[in-house]
């Protein structure tokens, strides 16, 4: 009896030591893979800014450990705090692009100029130390205070900071990351621009524009280009701000037929046509996905491909040509010393 107490205990004993050995292995390589996400590189451009003028403030995020970033009820964040610098936003929305920008939900604290990155999906792993998961994260933003060379060493000048919280996501590193990147500015423009968008709907231009302040300013122009580079002045529109000057924002839109519009880049009437023609027929091919359509489709893309051409050269007719739009702002005393940025328009 008392051999088989001993032999049981025994039994007992290495189950004990198996169980502990493998608890062990297992804390160790747990302890090996972790998640470790990081950021580095701010910097705001351009240097030196102008104030009301536009620039972008940017940094890199990465996930550098060899273990994804889970999505827990604690999610890792990410804390930018700007200084004499504000978003652009559009419809209440951070302008933010980035392959890094993309693992994260942005909102931005007027009261405390902070913008916070809320982590909304799993990060995965590192491939190795040096090719870390994720990438830049880029803010539009406008230049709203003057600042020296100096305040930009110091860390008060135009710029932020920026700041890793760590999460409940198996964050190997209790360690707040942060980088930062400041500049200065050299002078001033009479009118801050805010978003700039534009788009074709209903065969229409639409464009529209926000300004964030105005000074001595008489009205706008809207220029646009087929290449980015020659642009065509369009229209002239007014001023909303009184007697030119406001320190709130204000916002505008212009719409316009785009055939008008397109007799000023030298298509004729033919071309318009066909290219109108054209879109419907994509448009009725895409929705009803018959097969008839999508024959009639291409058969004028192939006819229109051959005999509409301007200046010996082929035009893209199978959709609204590439457009290029930007608009300029006009002073008191007629000249145009400011742009805002240029951008493409979208078809909806």
């Amino acid at each position: 009896m008392e051999e088989v107490k001993t032999k049981k205990m025994k039994f007992n004993m290495k189950k004990i030591y198996t169980f502990i050995f493998t608890l062990t292995l297992f804390n160790i390589a747990l302890a090996q893979t972790i998640a470790d996400p990081g950021v580095n590189g701010a910097k705001t451009l351009p240097e030196p800014g102008l104030v009301n003028g536009q620039g972008t403030f940017s940094f890199n995020f990465q996930n550098n450990g060899d273990r994804q970033l889970d999505l827990a009820p604690v999610p890792t964040t990410i804390k930018i705090t700007l200084n004499k610098l504000d978003p652009i936003l559009n419809a209440g929305a951070l302008q933010v692009s980035g392959a890094g920008a993309d693992y994260f939900n942005w909102t931005y604290n007027s009261g405390t100029h902070t913008i916070t990155g809320t982590q909304n999906k799993v990060i995965p792993a590192a491939a190795s130390p040096q090719q870390g998961v994720g990438g830049p994260v880029i803010f539009e933003v406008i230049f709203t205070a003057e600042s020296t060379q100096a305040e930009a060493t110091a860390g008060t000048g135009n710029g932020g900071n920026v700041n890793v919280q760590p999460g409940a996501g198996g964050n190997g590193d209790a360690n707040n990351d942060n980088t930062s990147g400041y500049t200065y500015t050299s002078g001033f423009l009479p009118v801050g621009f805010g978003f700039t968008t534009a788009s074709f709907s209903g065969g229409k231009l639409k464009v529209e524009w926000e300004t964030v302040s105005e000074k001595d300013n008489e009205s706008f122009v809207i220029e646009a280009s087929t290449d980015g580079e020659k642009f065509v002045a369009l229209d002239k529109v007014s001023t909303q701000a009184p007697d030119g000057n406001s320190d709130a924002k204000i916002k505008y839109t212009y719409s316009r037929d785009w055939q008008e519009i397109a007799k000023q880049f030298g298509f004729s009437p033919i071309q318009l046509a066909i290219m109108a023609l054209l879109l419907i027929s994509s448009l009725v091919a895409a929705k009803r996905a018959k097969k008839g359509a999508m024959f009639l489709s291409l058969a004028l893309l192939v006819t229109v491909g051959i005999g509409c051409r301007k200046e010996n050269k082929e035009l893209d007719v199978d959709e609204y040509p590439t457009v290029f739009v930007k608009i300029g702002q006009i002073n008191k005393d007629g000249t145009t010393t400011n742009y805002s940025k240029i951008v493409k328009v979208t078809a909806e």
